[in-house]
């Protein structure tokens, strides 16, 4: 029994000291955040300037300044400045922004997963995404990502694959950065780094690419 206790008290010492680590290096989050609060908006080099690209729903980015109706802002991977106009971001300052911390997605209280459920006439495809501390010998301490995608059919068939991603947390936001192969965890870089961020509204939910992955606890879900 005493070696028991003793085994736990070290996964709990060592669970702790890879966040501890993880809060060193990357909790810097921003004074003021802006999140992107419509599909598909304009991202300019300047105020009424030239469209560089356009942001999911869901993206967030640092407030350097408020220029009339337009938000100075800094992209959060590359660091780039741009402009936003403010009628298409919600502001978040204070406590607000702690809503975006993503360090209590991953090792929140909560054993957690996110999900998303598209329908159609062929089948539900139900997507898990479910994160756990993982360590590697080319990237040293990570986030590792189980990225799920089931299949439901209407007759009661279902269908599912895996990918597993691994990356940062970086305070505010996380960065996918390479996929591990379900075989023999052969690491490989991904060409575009896959972004993910916290929804602002008091929830714990997650969005990616514009899509909104809702938070629920394992234990719910299962029973349902």
């Amino acid at each position: 029994m005493k070696k028991f206790i003793v085994a736990i008290f070290a996964c709990v010492l060592a669970c702790s000291s890879f966040v501890a680590n993880a809060l060193e290096h990357d909790s810097y989050v921003p004074e003021k955040v802006i999140q992107i609060t419509k599909k598909s908006v304009n991202v300019r080099a300047t105020p009424d300037g030239n469209v560089l690209y356009q942001a999911p729903i869901g993206t967030l980015f640092e407030v350097l300044a408020k220029e009339g109706t337009w938000y100075k802002v800094k992209e959060a991977y590359t660091g780039n400045t741009v402009y936003v106009s403010s009628s298409v971001a919600q502001l978040l300052t204070g406590e607000e922004v702690y809503d975006v911390l993503m360090l209590r997605y991953v090792y929140g209280d909560e054993d957690t997963s996110y999900y998303h459920t598209t329908h159609s006439k062929g089948g539900d495809m139900i997507t898990q995404l479910s994160f756990e501390p993982y360590e590697t010998k080319e990237l040293g301490q990570v986030v590792k990502l189980t990225w799920n995608n089931m299949l439901a059919y209407p007759d009661g068939r279902s269908q599912a694959n895996e990918t597993y991603y691994l990356g940062y947390i970086r305070g505010w936001y996380i960065v996918l950065t390479h996929t591990q192969s379900i075989w023999n965890d052969e690491i490989t870089p991904l060409e575009t780094p896959i972004i993910m961020y916290g929804a602002a509204w008091e929830t714990v939910d997650l969005y990616c690419n514009g899509v909104l992955y809702n938070g629920i606890d394992n234990d719910y879900y299962q029973s349902r």
